[in-house]
């Protein structure tokens, strides 16, 4: 048992410390995890929020779009579209587009690149997709983009309704 009364008086420090140590890294070990857990499950849940919000959207935009289709024709076609579009909270524009994808009538007026950008989810409409949503890059934002197939009386594909 050699050493100095400090060694010895440190080494009993040591020995009596360490359990208390332990103790305390294993508590801080666990606080983390449960921390971790509680992020995850709050990210989860978000998620799953966020996909309902669009998926709500998605259909009420499909919906929406089914009911509107007989004011994309005509003289009157824009103003028509664009009374509807005052009375959505949410959407920004309603547009008729060709089978050739050109702007036939709009409620609003429709950046170019609009119609340059249409080509993944126009060919799925003309593929005959009755319905498809896609993430557009505005110059304000993304948005959600809701296209519905439109059709001639005998069936064949007439451009779409955005």
């Amino acid at each position: 048992m050699g050493g100095s009364l400090r060694s010895r008086l440190g080494r009993a420090l040591l020995v009596a410390l360490t359990p208390m140590l332990v103790l305390s890294g294993a508590g801080a070990w666990f606080n983390y995890q449960d921390e971790v857990e509680d992020r995850r499950r709050l990210l989860n849940a978000t998620a799953l929020r966020s996909a309902a919000e669009v998926r709500a959207r998605t259909e009420s935009g499909a919906l929406i779009l089914s009911e509107v289709a007989a004011a994309t024709s005509g003289v009157d076609c824009g103003p028509r579209l664009r009374t509807i579009v005052e009375g959505l909270e949410g959407y920004r524009n309603l547009v008729r587009l060709t089978a050739e994808q050109r702007i036939a009538c709009a409620a609003d007026s429709v950046a170019p690149a609009f119609t340059r950008g249409a080509g993944p989810w126009f060919a799925e409409l003309r593929a005959g997709s009755p319905v498809v949503a896609a993430r557009y890059a505005s110059t304000d934002g993304n948005s959600l983009v809701v296209a519905s197939r439109v059709e001639t009386p005998d069936g064949r594909f007439d451009g779409a309704l955005v």
